[in-house]
């Protein structure tokens, strides 16, 4: 394609195709730039998997980063060992490590509001599609789960629409809450903002 690894000097193991397709790379190394603008401006990472019009496209310093679907991690600067799956998925993260976005819009995130948090994990359309600034370590499982939230830590929900608006529980800002379904866990053997348990279902060897 136009300008597909034009710059390449001692790089090596480097796949390029379309226009604008890894143009600045140098001397990174196993790298996959497939799509207009994928992997476009990246000069030494390594690595790397950018698959679509515009993935990875302005990275720069990162590093075994996958982003497959059209504007997925777009935006991602030097963020690392990030997995983003779908078309927009992981769109406004910027810093972000160790992240795994997989779906339409998954972990989009919002214009003007970077994601820099690390370790959220967002899976099904939609998912996690607010986060950003700082939230860091949510797990949202399912079609729009956590789909609400915006800079809590800490935070899982696991079926659609879970912990998302409308549901029962509306999570946009607090740490450390569980969802199944549309309702929180209250009493159960996931350890939930809480230190003590009295259930009896957590005791053995009754005595009278």
């Amino acid at each position: 394609g136009n300008n597909a690894g034009t710059a390449l000097t001692t790089g090596y193991r480097n796949t390029v195709v379309g226009a604008f397709a890894g143009d600045a790379l140098d001397t990174g190394h196993n790298n996959v730039a497939i799509g207009l603008n994928a992997l476009t401006l990246e000069t030494s990472g390594f690595q790397t998997i950018a698959i679509g019009s515009a993935a990875l496209n302005v990275q720069n310093g990162g590093q075994d980063n996958i982003a497959i679907g059209f504007n997925a991690l777009t935006s991602n600067l030097t963020g690392q060992q990030n997995v983003a799956v779908g078309n927009s998925s992981g769109l406004f993260a910027t810093t972000a490590e160790a992240s795994t976005f997989i779906g339409h819009n998954a972990g989009a995130g919002v214009t003007g509001a970077k994601l820099t948090g690390n370790n959220n994990t967002a899976v099904g359309k939609n998912a996690g599609e607010k986060f950003q600034g700082t939230a860091n370590a949510n797990t949202a499982l399912g079609s729009g789960a956590l789909a609400s939230l915006t800079t809590g830590d800490g935070n899982v929900a696991v079926g659609v629409a879970s912990g998302a608006q409308g549901a029962m529980i509306n999570v946009t800002t607090e740490d450390n809450r569980a969802i199944f379904g549309h309702a929180t866990i209250t009493n159960s053997y996931v350890e939930v903002d809480w230190t003590v348990t009295s259930d009896a279902r957590d005791k053995m060897n009754f005595a009278e």
